[in-house]
């Protein structure tokens, strides 16, 4: 699907997008995000990718491909993503 073909898009609901598997763009009246549905430890969960259009649909793929990855390497993308921005937070607090 084309970034133009995205942005037409108007009914509610989940749109895969096409090029990787799971990556869609949900739609809930006026919001729209990105999302990566993906299996992990027997779970299917969803992974927040950003909100449409300020995460452009290359944005997108790159970061849902980023964490397909992860899935591939045996680690948990939603886990990992947290970890990072604790980690962030712990050196913001330890400079102050």
């Amino acid at each position: 699907m084309s970034a133009l073909a995205v942005s037409r898009l108007t009914r509610d609901g989940f749109h895969p997008v096409g090029d990787v598997p799971g990556l869609g763009l949900h739609i809930a009246g006026e919001a729209r995000s990105w999302l990566l549905r993906f299996s992990f430890a027997g779970r299917r969960p969803e992974m927040g990718l950003g909100s449409f259009p300020e995460v452009p649909l290359t944005l997108a793929r790159q970061k849902a491909r980023g964490a397909r990855e992860l899935v591939r390497e045996g680690i948990n993308p939603i886990e990992a993503k947290q970890a990072v921005r604790r980690a962030e937070a712990a050196a913001r607090a330890a400079s102050k």
